[in-house]
């Protein structure tokens, strides 16, 4: 069965500070897309880091897909 795809960036707001945690931050914003975006269908297959400032990641990019309906 043929598939679409759909790309989601997820970064964390505000300032950061050189050694910041984001990732409990990042972890639940992660979490709320997927959740959501579940609901419609969608599955994960990749997340993919798109920026890490002196140690700490910033932003990440979901890959999704679903069934395609005709």
């Amino acid at each position: 069965m043929p598939v679409v795809y759909q790309s989601i960036v997820v970064k964390v707001p505000g300032l950061k500070v050189k050694g910041d945690d984001t990732s409990t931050k990042m972890s639940k914003m992660i979490e709320e897309v997927l959740n959501n975006e579940s609901l419609k269908g969608w599955k994960l297959i990749q997340i993919t880091p798109a920026l890490v400032r002196e140690g700490s990641l910033q932003k990440v990019i979901l890959t999704m897909e679903k069934d395609k309906i005709n």
